[in-house]
């Protein structure tokens, strides 16, 4: 979506020798050809960040999210993470029950208390992935019936879900396929189930599948797609 990305790929290429037609194309969509084996479908990614893309047969695309983690990736490893720190500092000043997150919280940021956990969070060495790293923290929790955890795994769920929204019913893909893909979805099975109940729930039609490939994958089947139609 940065026009200067290709700029930059035409002025690496060139020199080399390079003279063929070059076609950008953004994760999302390599993602799509991947995990769907085609160019139609959806997927919904909940990784560090959060997106829903879309592709219908007649070419029409669609995306919701993905905005960032400032202004939006709701769902995302970085949503949870977030959350997960805001239940710890809530229980710790009595605002909210006392929750079994703030052990491994603390323990995953090298913290002693809580005064720790918030110097970890607002130093500039603490980017978006280490924040996101914490999701992994969510299941446990989860697994020990964890009143914060289960609120956290809910909101994630229902987030990602309204994420499909736009793209699968924009898109009329409500009898298609949509691969979930990404951290959170692949690696905490309580908002992976909660989010196939949702869809499930509101297109009882749509093939909610994992992935088929990787994006590697779909970025040769995207190639070989405009190749044959140039040929």
């Amino acid at each position: 979506s940065n026009p200067e990305t290709g700029r930059l790929l035409h002025a690496a290429l060139e020199p080399g020798g390079w003279n063929r037609p070059l076609r950008r194309a953004g994760d999302h969509a390599t993602a799509l050809y991947g995990a769907l084996g085609r160019g139609e479908g959806a997927i919904l990614i909940a990784g560090t960040g959060s997106i829903c893309f879309g592709r219908a047969a007649d070419g029409r695309q669609r995306r919701c999210g993905g905005w960032g983690h400032l202004l939006d990736d709701g769902g995302s490893g970085y949503a949870v993470g977030r959350d997960i720190l805001a239940a710890v500092v809530r229980a710790e000043d009595g605002r909210a029950p006392a929750t079994c997150l703030r052990g491994p919280a603390l323990e995953a940021v090298g913290a002693k208390d809580v005064p720790g956990l918030i110097r970890f969070v607002y130093s500039p060495a603490t980017g978006k992935r280490k924040i996101a790293a914490l999701a992994r923290l969510l299941e446990p929790a989860l697994e020990a019936g964890d009143e914060a955890a289960k609120a956290i795994a809910r909101r994630a769920a229902e987030q990602l879900a309204e994420l499909a929204g736009p793209v699968v019913e924009g898109l009329s893909l409500q009898e298609g396929e949509l691969a979930l893909l990404g951290g959170v979805l692949t690696g905490c099975g309580p908002v992976r189930d909660r989010l196939k109940a949702l869809l499930a729930a509101r297109w009882p039609g749509l093939r909610v599948i994992p992935p088929r490939m990787d994006a590697a994958a779909g970025a040769a089947l995207l190639a070989l797609e405009l190749y044959e139609k140039r040929a």
